[in-house]
């Protein structure tokens, strides 16, 4: 669907993994990089690998990864859609990995991309992943190589995407509170207590958003526990209904809500 689907017969391979191995360039080139950093074959197989791309993979042995392919190494929940493996299923074309690979074995040049993919850990469990793949031709003797670098950068994308949520959520939340604010320096007697009542929902609201950004800011993620309570949707569509019928954007509109549950 996108790459070749070729590979190197087991005994061009394993010449070539032998060449790479004892090339003192190629060895230097490896040991400098702190990021996931391997060396990949015209046929896009991995001839020779750095001690963090081992890590990142977490894989102890590299003769686990050597001959196969990027997204097969990750174990990539794609990387088997065909049987020509990595880099030739329909989701390959869209795949930023791959695009750098093909782009810069027929370019020459370096070519840089972002691929998201989902991989399996060696439990079967999928897992979302952000790389930053940089892929770099080069010419070792007679053979046209390839050297690919992988920087995870999920973290940081993770918690841009919390930062956005965080600032939209908080924006309605503050622009609530700023709107009932105003309504209740012209509100009747009779409609100050509906408009505190409001206003106290609003600031519970708001206090919850901040500690919910802290949390999620939080570098121990693995030690986050669900803390479930029971909520009636009768009182959680009315404190929604609370936060936007003063809102800027409910102006001149009504706000209806409607719900039909059945006891299960």
């Amino acid at each position: 669907y996108f790459a070749p689907a070729e590979r190197a017969s087991r005994e061009s391979l394993l010449e070539s993994i032998e060449r790479v191995t004892q090339s003192q360039v190629v060895s230097a080139l490896l040991r400098s990089s702190a990021t996931m950093m391997c060396i990949l074959n015209e046929h896009r197989q991995v001839l020779a690998l750095n001690a963090a791309y081992l890590d990142g993979m977490k894989v102890h042995n590299a003769d686990d990864i050597l001959g196969l392919r990027p997204g097969e190494a990750i174990r990539c929940t794609h990387s088997d859609d065909h049987p020509a493996g990595c880099g030739t299923g329909p989701h390959c074309r869209n795949c930023g990995a791959a695009i750098a690979i093909v782009a810069a074995q027929r370019t020459g040049k370096p070519v840089q991309r972002e691929c998201v993919l989902s991989a399996r850990d060696h439990r079967g469990h999928p897992h979302d992943y952000t790389f930053v793949v940089r892929a770099s031709p080069c010419v070792e003797g007679r053979e046209h190589l390839l050297v690919l670098s992988l920087c995870d950068i999920s973290t940081q994308k993770l918690h841009a995407g919390l930062e956005r949520a965080f600032l939209h959520d908080i924006s309605n939340v503050v622009a609530a509170l700023g709107a009932t604010t105003q309504l209740l320096k012209i509100a009747t007697p009779a409609e100050t207590q509906a408009l505190i009542g409001d206003l106290e929902d609003i600031s519970e609201r708001l206090t919850r958003e901040l500690l919910l950004q802290k949390l999620l800011l939080n570098e121990n993620q693995s030690q986050y526990r669900p803390n479930w309570q029971k909520v009636r949707i009768e009182d959680t569509l009315a404190s929604v209904k609370r936060l936007f019928v003063n809102h800027p954007a409910a102006s001149s509109k009504e706000l209806v809500t409607e719900h039909s549950l059945q006891a299960i």
